[in-house]
């Protein structure tokens, strides 16, 4: 180990009690399940446990930072040297080790890594890794074959149950990262559809503005902008905008959200441009029905297959043909976390958990998409929406 204690956690997102609370928290998991030692690679697991804040995820070639979570004591982290400062100003832990030559010699990170696994005497125990739902393990082929080889002895066993009964369950703080980023996407929203909109701008102008605009009401980052218009567009789900402009006639799919200390808001509207159509009136009224039927049987204890049953009986009833496999998600320090609001998910909500409804529905060869989407809390009694943005009448311009 060794960096200075000056800085430690000057820039910490959290207290460090927030930080202590979540390692409890899993660790009280591991000793349920008789598990030794938890190895975290996801940069979103990294910062959760650890603090550890770093943009050098995007570089792909070298380990950007492992942790070791031990069951019976305080994580360890191992870094490579070049980002010991950022260790060391933002994470809470105590026992950081500093791998040296990292770009040199990227592999003998994990190599640094199996040996503290040998010095604890844990190589042949049973140790959890990064695989099940929303959760992979973020190792180059040749680092996780260095390390699986060295676990041939070990008991490997999921981690998804740790990690999700951990983060699942947000606290105080962590639903206030993604109010701010919430509201500064709904902010940014009304902004564009006050001020901006009209016939004849692009997609890319679009998205420029809501970028622009999710800043200046308090995001520190853009999470994603999926933003498309027009019969050509409506099929590329999750698409980047293009330099296409809108007109007469079109649907306007706004899909995106702003990002505050890692944590994502996820809010769609829709703007028809031009005078809608009945029917595009009558589809905009199902699919609020749809979501309020939805938001309706959200609480502590209700099962999140009865969300989406709730939603589908209104699009049912309604003779809307769908291709609803799914009508909201958990978010956090993912865009997409479980539960999935599925037909057949079993998990029941507690409070403090953080979802979206959204019913979507699609008719690409007519009157293109219509959908709505926001953030609600789990709350004992019911649920908070706190996307506080217009929808009562479709958005026209």
């Amino acid at each position: 180990m060794s960096i200075s204690n000056n800085y430690r956690a000057l820039f910490a997102t959290f207290p460090k009690e927030e930080y202590i609370e979540r390692c409890k928290k899993a660790q009280k998991i591991m000793a349920s399940k008789d598990i030794d030692v938890m190895i975290l690679t996801q940069k979103e697991n990294i910062e959760y446990f650890s603090g550890y804040y770093t943009t050098h995820w995007a570089v792909k070639g070298i380990p950007n930072g492992v942790v070791l979570f031990y069951a019976d004591e305080m994580p360890a982290l191992v870094v490579p040297d070049f980002l010991s400062g950022t260790a060391e100003r933002t994470s809470w832990l105590e026992d950081v080790i500093i791998h040296h030559k990292t770009h040199a010699k990227p592999r003998d990170l994990i190599h640094m890594v199996v040996d503290l696994l040998k010095t604890k005497k844990l190589l042949n125990k049973r140790i959890a890794i990064e695989m099940g739902p929303e959760i992979m393990i973020n190792l180059t082929k040749e680092d996780h074959d260095i390390l699986m080889d060295a676990l041939s002895d070990a008991e490997i066993v999921s981690s998804e149950d740790i990690i999700w009964g951990t983060r699942s369950i947000k606290s105080e703080r962590e639903i206030e990262c993604i109010r701010k980023a919430v509201a500064s996407t709904a902010k940014a929203y009304k902004a564009l559809k006050d001020n901006f909109l009209k016939h004849g701008v692009s997609e890319i102008d679009i998205a420029k503005y809501v970028q622009i605009k999710m800043l200046e009401y308090g995001a520190d980052g853009v999470g994603f902008i999926n933003f498309r218009a027009g019969r050509e567009r409506y099929p590329m789900g999750d698409t980047y905008p293009q330099e296409r402009t809108i007109r007469e006639g079109d649907m306007l799919v706004l899909d995106g959200g702003a990002l505050y200390k890692g944590y994502w808001a996820d809010i769609c509207r829709v703007v028809h441009v031009g005078t809608p159509s009945k029917e595009h009136l009558r589809m905009h009224e199902i699919a609020l029905n749809a979501q309020k039927a939805g938001i309706n049987v959200v609480k502590a204890g209700t099962k999140v297959s009865e969300i989406y049953k709730a939603v589908r009986q209104i699009l049912k009833e309604s003779k809307v043909q769908d291709r609803l496999s799914m009508c909201g998600h958990a978010v956090g320090k993912d865009l997409h976390e479980p539960p999935i609001l599925t037909a057949d998910c079993d998990t029941i909500l507690e409070e403090g958990m953080v979802i979206t409804i959204e019913p979507w529905i699609h008719d690409y060869d007519g009157l293109g998409i219509i959908a709505v989407e926001d953030i609600v809390v789990v709350t004992a009694e019911g649920c908070e929406n706190i996307t506080n943005l217009e929808k009562k009448d479709l958005w026209t311009i």
